[in-house]
């Protein structure tokens, strides 16, 4: 007799009815989960409706609603819910608590349009006249103004001034003329030879002693250590730096605009390198490298050798492993870039119309291809 496994509980079974239920879409004509595996999964989806029933009886009130799992009245914003395009009301069953994530209380809630001549303060969310009465001046701003109230900016400076308080009480006091490093626990003279200034501290200098600092310092030397800290940072605070790009778009939206329009080729180049980093590709590719390209080329395309508006070229596709460095890029025009999109440049460019052995032997000596493999780097 012929048996089948079931892939859920592992367990063999005879390959008949008694044990597998029927299935119309599978090779053998039985489903590949026993019958016991198949009603406990059933079971547990009518249990998870039923509470579903539960809870949409249940009317909350309004503006507020109820978390799928902990049954907790939250508030219907995205401090407590994600948002999801799919449900009804726009936000997720289940709050942000239950998946693991933290309640963001300080979140600014951005209305979709400001009244002309008012702005948003940035801490409380509330919507204030745009003016010296509300806002201090600042001109280092585009609108002149802090982005901060006037209360907000007492309050933060009233934590500031805690802060230094605390740096103060902490900073550990020595026999007469010696003070002790907070750190290392070491005492030496209170001079500038061992200490650093410190305007914020009582005696002028910091509590921290010069040879810790080096040691400090030379931990920021190393770029991959302090790239891995500030990912690690961002990723800690993810919820409020989404937030916080989201805010700033919707009010900048004027000025990212003009500033794309200005800078093409910067935008071009900021859209190519996230689209590398998300195949997890290298994306080196700098403005003077591809200065360097196109003089390379004549400022001309690199498949139809005209003088036209040039274009960023993957020579391997992006989809099929290219990466976005000096080693894969070409300048090309539109409508060759368009045309070619991601075939193969062996299989593509010997039936292009504009077909040319010199400009074919050109390419692939700039980048260093023999034999359909490339061989060397290039370096600038």
């Amino acid at each position: 007799m012929e048996t089948r496994i079931c892939t859920k509980c592992g367990n063999e079974y005879p390959a008949t009815l008694e044990y597998f239920q029927k299935s119309a879409t599978s090779k053998f004509g039985l489903k590949s989960w026993c019958k016991t595996c198949s009603n406990e999964h059933e079971n547990i989806k009518r249990k998870a409706k039923r509470e579903l029933k539960e809870q949409n009886s249940i009317k909350p009130k309004d503006g507020f609603k109820i978390c799928t799992k902990c049954k907790r009245e939250l508030e219907m914003s995205d401090t407590y819910f994600h948002r999801n395009k799919n449900t009804k009301d726009g936000f997720e069953r289940q709050c942000k608590e239950c998946k693991g994530f933290k309640f963001n209380k300080s979140r600014i809630k951005v209305k979709a349009k400001i009244k002309e001549g008012y702005q948003i303060c940035s801490l409380c969310g509330i919507e204030l006249p745009a003016t010296t009465e509300y806002f201090y001046v600042d001109k280092t701003v585009k609108s002149g103004i802090k982005i901060m109230c006037k209360k907000c900016c007492y309050k933060y400076e009233e934590k500031r001034k805690e802060s230094r308080k605390k740096l103060r009480e902490e900073s550990k006091v020595g026999e007469d003329g010696f003070k002790i490093c907070k750190k290392c626990g070491k005492e030496f003279p209170e001079t500038n030879e061992y200490f650093s200034k410190h305007k914020e501290c009582k005696n002028g200098l910091s509590p921290i002693c010069k040879e810790c600092k080096r040691e400090e310092s030379e931990i920021y030397r190393n770029k991959e250590e302090v790239k891995e800290h500030l990912r690690q940072k961002w990723q800690d605070n993810r919820e409020f730096n989404l937030e916080k790009g989201r805010i700033y778009r919707e009010t900048h939206k004027d000025y990212i605009k003009q500033w794309r329009s200005e800078n093409k080729e910067l935008n071009v180049m900021h859209c190519q390198r996230r689209a590398a980093r998300k195949k997890a590709l290298p994306s080196t590719l700098t403005i003077k490298q591809w200065e360097q390209i196109k003089e390379d080329f004549n400022n001309k395309c690199a498949y139809c050798g005209k003088e036209l508006p040039l274009q960023q070229e993957h020579f391997k596709a992006l989809s099929k492993g290219g990466e976005y460095t000096i080693n894969n890029i070409i300048p090309a025009c539109q409508k060759c870039n368009v045309s070619k999109k991601d075939k193969d440049f062996n299989d593509w460019y010997p039936k292009y119309k504009y077909y040319s052995k010199k400009r074919e032997k050109f390419i692939l000596d700039y980048l260093n291809y023999k034999d359909g493999k490339q061989q060397l780097t290039i370096a600038i």
